[in-house]
């Protein structure tokens, strides 16, 4: 049993949710890992993953560009517009003139290509980039450790705080 599988099972207990047992969570957790399948050229523009999740990517076939930044990047990958009004468009890696915008002046960034049979880890708050250099199978999985598993029990909160307003709201 992996930390995401406990964890996903003490929230449903807590939160009295039903479908508490091992074998249920160990389903629902599998959903957090996806196939990727791109053409040369596809890209998935920078983000940082939800629920503050770790993520694995394996590379199955094809070659992928992943360029990375710091989670302290953020002020500089999507920048808040000046005065308040919302956000700046997010840092295109790639496009050597946004690199030199100074909204994203100085922003650290790293690079790597992963082969077949190659897996980059992205911690939590990690900002990532991907481009197909070929076309590409990856496999993408979410995960929670120690040091952001209480990230899940924030998610089973939010999910019960829209619940109660749902249920307010049709009453």
């Amino acid at each position: 049993t992996n930390l995401s599988t406990a964890a996903y099972v003490a929230m449903h207990k807590r939160f009295r949710l039903g479908g508490d047992s091992l074998e249920y969570a160990t389903g629902k957790v599998r959903q957090l890992c996806k196939v990727f399948i791109g053409c040369r050229g596809a890209i998935t523009r920078m983000h940082t993953d939800n629920h503050r999740a770790h993520a694995w990517l394996s590379q199955l076939h094809g070659h992928k560009l992943y360029v990375a930044a710091p989670p302290g990047e953020g002020r500089r990958i999507h920048p808040r517009r000046p005065g308040g009004g919302g956000r700046l468009p997010r840092l295109d890696p790639l496009d050597a003139s946004q690199r030199a915008a100074p909204q994203h002046a100085g922003v650290e960034l790293w690079a790597t290509v992963l082969s077949p049979g190659e897996t980059i880890v992205l911690p939590e708050g990690w900002w990532h980039y991907a481009a197909s250099l070929s076309p590409t199978v990856t496999l993408m999985c979410n995960f929670w450790d120690q040091s952001n598993v209480r990230a899940v029990e924030d998610i089973f909160t939010e999910q019960a705080a829209r619940a109660l307003d749902e249920q307010r709201r049709e009453a």
